[in-house]
């Protein structure tokens, strides 16, 4: 993902390797000692990446990471998705509970959850078949 593009703002070289360590689940800390950096300079890059990319939370930049390298892949592997099937891959990992909350649900409430559509995409059985080229 180098040189990301998102909401009109290009990420700097130095940004993008900061967000791909991030997205690798390394805190600020190890980011600044892999990098050789301060603590506060990574910390300065991680509220720039995350105001140019419109977030507030490392894990919304992790999720953000998550589903562009699973549209490059989809990409790579069955060809370009329009920016609407792009947009409902975002929708569908923004919809999905955190995994405490859909623990605490009785199996009742699990199950209805499941069977019903999320908006967007709906059903993954409903989603388009890709071909392989």
């Amino acid at each position: 993902m180098s040189g990301s593009t998102t909401r009109g703002l290009a990420l700097s070289t130095r940004e993008d390797a900061v967000l791909q360590l991030l997205a690798a689940g390394l805190t600020v800390g190890q980011v600044a000692n892999r990098l050789v950096l301060s603590v506060k300079t990574v910390s300065t890059y991680r509220e720039r990446i995350l105001e140019k990319m419109g977030l507030t939370t490392t894990a919304e930049l992790v999720q953000r990471v998550i589903v562009a390298r699973a549209i490059k892949w989809i990409e790579a592997t069955f060809g370009p998705l329009t920016a609407a099937h792009q947009e409902q891959l975002l929708y569908l990992f923004q919809e999905l509970p955190p995994q405490h909350e859909h623990e605490q649900r009785t199996s009742d409430q699990a199950e209805a959850a499941t069977s019903e559509p999320r908006g967007g995409i709906g059903k993954l059985s409903e989603l388009p078949v890709w071909r392989h080229r």
